[in-house]
């Protein structure tokens, strides 16, 4: 990855693969995670890919993407430490496959950037007594949307569960909130108040642009016009917003109780790492992570021990947030199990701490780390999330620099992240 230009306080860079047919350009906003903000950025990528002024309708826009040789366009929303990121994504056949020049009008990566960015920057809008807005419609289908995808998180049992267990650890803080918002949030948002966001939201984001492809030359004239007149000139420049957060430390243990009708019992385990993801030691809290119950590794402690030798539950794994090294142990099991899982999990991570990690262990966990980490290059939109993360966090690594790091991790080193893991919080859905 390269940075190649920056324009009005956008940052533009290049990642370079040749291994696909098609390019990329994404559009990242990054603003302050707050409370009084949440609910409407959820909402804004939605509405804007609903239509633009020049493509009114989600029908117009399927049109025209049809006609890019079936481009697709994704907007999403997302929380990643204390910074919520609006995403906009547009993926088009290379010009090299349809004998088109970048520099020309034929070009589909032009006509996919014009396209992008009409999304983004001139949507369809709406003057009601002198007063401009989104479309009253648009808005209200998207409200209708979003409180449907929250009251249904409950449909996915182990997804809420992991969820809410980040949220009982994180209050009061803002990081305990959902990303979308609460519906009571939702529904108290207008067309105007929206549009009046979406306003800020432009001027006050900071703004990054993520291209793949196997080129950069021939587009980066066309990237820089576009960028001159879509998005409003940032007069101040945006310093990093914070996205690195820890964890305070607790005196006891929060335990979570929802009861609720189900099958199967969900179990979740927060731990707080104490340890900074920005930094050298996160590298050995990924290999404790990945030997604890790393999420994948089937040859980890909870996999081996939980599920393949006492038969406690089918899949049991654990995540860690690289924004915070907040750690969750998540795992359905019969309630009636809870105690004897919650024992055998603590015992695996005491052993952790007392050193009983094989040199089979470390070995095989490099492994499966560096064969994820080249899985990642199967996908435009996977590596460019990836470098989009290195970057917020300010940790950019090349594929060589990132393993070296891994490989020099020590068993030592391993065992001194393990010490430094406390249980922050135990829920249970059931």
């Amino acid at each position: 990855m390269r940075k190649i230009c920056e324009v009005n306080g956008t940052e533009v860079y290049f990642i370079e693969t040749e291994v696909f047919k098609t390019e990329t350009i994404s559009v990242y906003f990054q603003d302050e995670l707050k409370s009084e903000t949440l609910a409407l950025n959820s909402l804004l990528p939605n509405v804007l890919r609903h239509g633009s002024k020049n493509y009114p309708s989600m029908k117009a826009l399927s049109s025209k993407l049809d006609s890019m040789y079936g481009a697709m366009l994704y907007c999403d929303v997302m929380k990643r430490g204390m910074s919520q990121i609006a995403y906009f994504s547009i993926d088009c056949v290379a010009d090299k496959y349809t004998n088109a020049n970048s520099k020309n009008d034929s070009s589909t990566f032009k006509e996919a950037c014009e396209l992008l960015f009409d999304v983004i920057a001139n949507p369809l809008t709406e003057n009601v007594d002198g007063v401009e807005s989104f479309s009253a419609d648009y808005v209200r289908q998207e409200k209708a949307n979003t409180i449907s995808l929250i009251e249904g998180r409950i449909n996915d049992k182990a997804q809420y569960a992991t969820e809410r267990c980040i949220e009982e650890i994180w209050k009061p803080s803002v990081l305990g909130k959902y990303e979308l918002g609460s519906v009571e949030e939702i529904e108290k948002i207008t067309a105007n108040s929206l549009y009046e966001r979406y306003r800020e939201f432009l001027k006050a984001a900071k703004r990054f642009v993520f291209i793949t492809g196997r080129t950069i030359d021939d587009k980066i004239d066309i990237v820089k016009n576009i960028l001159e007149t879509a998005l409003p000139k940032q007069d101040v420049p945006i310093s990093g917003l914070q996205v690195v957060c820890t964890l305070e430390n607790k005196t006891e243990i929060k335990n979570i109780l929802e009861e609720m009708k189900v099958e199967q019992g969900k179990l979740c385990l927060g731990y707080n790492t104490h340890v900074a993801t920005d930094t050298k030691e996160y590298f050995a809290l990924l290999m404790f992570n990945a030997i604890f119950g790393g999420s994948g590794f089937f040859n980890s402690k909870l996999f081996l021990n939980v599920r393949e030798k006492e038969g406690l539950c089918y899949h049991i794994a654990s995540d860690i947030d690289k924004f915070s090294g907040l750690i969750i142990v998540g795992c359905g099991i019969d309630a009636k199990e809870k105690e004897r899982t919650m024992r055998i999990i603590s015992e695996q991570l005491e052993e952790m701490k007392n050193g009983n990690i094989s040199d089979f262990e470390m070995s095989y966990t490099k492994d499966t780390i560096e064969y994820s980490l080249k899985c990642i290059n199967d996908s435009q939109m996977m590596m460019t999330e990836y470098k989009f993360g290195q970057l917020l966090k300010g940790t950019v690594y090349s594929f060589d620099e990132y393993m070296k790091n891994i490989n020099e991790v020590t068993k030592e080193e391993v065992v001194a992240v393990a010490k430094k893991v406390t249980q922050d919080t135990i829920y249970f859905l059931g």
